[in-house]
């Protein structure tokens, strides 16, 4: 189950009450594929633009010293800026405009506020971000037949339906609900932990009851960290991070609720490859890189020394100066922890 499928998933799983559509959602969650099956139909049209973009062609070296020094070419206009907006609420849209503003790492994300001592049998976690939420995924070799997914929310989740039964673990109502033939997951779990501490678990129909009040039996007040599959030597001051998965991290503008989707937030991509697009060669540190436009968005892809690429996915609404687009990507580096995405 790839990155994208499984944040589909659990957006799902959280957003139950709400109803939305599982198109739109996926609507938002998959710019990125619909992008690159578009790309060399776009990629004529992304040259061109670019060579009507030219301004002057120009180097310069940032004072980071060799390691992080940045050579580029200002070729490319920056993105311009759209007239910023506000919804009815007063809070900015996720589309309304923003600077990049870069300032010295590391990036600090939330934890995930508990940990669980027992094992859910045949099933591997990573503990990851999903719309600002931090999640535990289990994944079993099954390739997603076996699953299951661990998240805290303030509020009790309503809505749930299908039959119902509860059970009393560490003096906890454990609630349990076996669902419907259709829904995102066989079975729904959720418990109150502390105060404004709801622990919702879901998962398929390999995942027995018995595996489960264990994993509750087990839960600790002990914080367990995102799994970051990059780390930065800068980030965005301005920006918040929404999503953290093993192949990709997605940034939102501060201003803009959780899940603004991939058309608003600036994404960095663990790629299987160096694109091929066509576009501007550009030198990011000591990496080879390519600029171009796809789609409204501004794209910059470096390859790294194992020839794997590190993209960065850049809307129309978040801006920055060329130079602070590559610094910024000069300063990513993956972890161990990191999975290439195949896209």
């Amino acid at each position: 189950m790839s990155d994208l499928e499984q944040l589909l998933q659990q957006s799902l799983a959280r957003h139950a009450d709400e109803a939305p559509s599982s198109g739109q959602l996926l609507s938002r969650l998959q710019v990125r594929t619909r992008q690159r099956q578009r790309r060399q139909m776009m990629a004529l049209a992304a040259g061109l633009t670019m060579a009507l973009c030219v301004l002057v062609v120009g180097v310069q070296r940032w004072p980071d010293g060799p390691d992080h020094a940045v050579v580029y070419e200002p070729a490319v206009a920056p993105v311009a800026p759209v007239e910023s907006s506000l919804s009815s609420s007063g809070v900015p849209s996720p589309g309304a405009s923003v600077a990049l503003v870069l300032q010295p790492g590391p990036l600090m994300v939330d934890a995930f506020p508990f940990t669980p001592t027992r094992e859910l049998p045949g099933l591997q976690p990573t503990v990851q971000l999903v719309e600002g939420v931090p999640t535990i995924r289990y994944d079993g070799p099954e390739g997603g037949v076996h699953w299951a997914t661990v998240s805290v929310g303030a509020v009790e989740p309503r809505g749930m339906k299908g039959a119902a039964q509860s059970f009393k673990v560490r003096g906890r109502t454990v609630n349990y609900v076996s669902l419907p033939p259709g829904a995102e997951g066989e079975w729904t779990m959720w418990w109150q932990e502390g105060a404004a501490q709801w622990i919702t678990v879901q998962g398929s129909a390999t995942v027995t009851i018995d595996d489960l009040l264990g994993y509750v039996e087990g839960m600790t007040s002990r914080p367990m960290p995102v799994v970051s599959p990059f780390t930065f030597e800068y980030v965005s001051a301005n920006l918040t991070v929404d999503s953290v998965a093993p192949s990709m991290i997605t940034f939102r503008p501060a201003d803009a609720p959780p899940g603004a989707g991939f058309e608003f937030e600036l994404v960095v991509l663990f790629d299987e490859a160096f694109p091929t697009a066509a576009g501007r060669s550009v030198r990011v540190g000591q990496q080879r890189g390519v600029l171009y436009q796809e789609s409204g968005h501004t794209i910059l892809s470096v390859q790294q020394p194992d020839q794997r690429a590190i993209t960065i996915q850049l809307p129309s609404n978040i801006t920055v100066s060329e130079p602070d687009l590559f610094r910024f990507a000069a300063g990513i580096r993956s972890t161990p922890a990191a999975v290439p995405g195949k896209g």
